[in-house]
C-alpha cells in the first residue's frame, strides 16, 4: 500500500496468509484495477477533448479567413 500511495500504479498485493488479511488483499487489487480503468478513461477523454479543441480552432481560424477574403 506504500508504494501505492507513493504513486506507483502496478502495485499489487500478494494473496497469501489468514483469510482476513488475503480479502484485504484482493479488495486492495480490485481497487488499484478500477483505478487503472478509470485513469485510462481519463486519459481517452483528455486526448478526444484536445482534439476537439484543435479541430475548433482550425475551423475558426478557416471560416475567419474566407469571411476576410474577398
Amino acid at each position: 500500500m506504500g508504494e501505492a500511495s507513493a504513486g506507483k500504479k502496478n502495485v499489487r498485493a500478494d494473496l497469501n496468509g489468514p483469510r482476513d488479511i488475503t480479502e484485504m488483499g484482493e479488495a486492495f487489487n480490485s481497487m488499484m484495477d478500477v483505478l487503472g480503468s478509470r485513469e485510462k478513461q481519463l486519459e481517452l477523454a483528455r486526448d478526444t477533448a484536445l482534439d476537439s479543441a484543435r479541430l475548433k480552432g482550425e475551423f475558426a481560424a478557416n471560416v475567419s479567413h474566407e469571411l476576410r477574403t474577398p
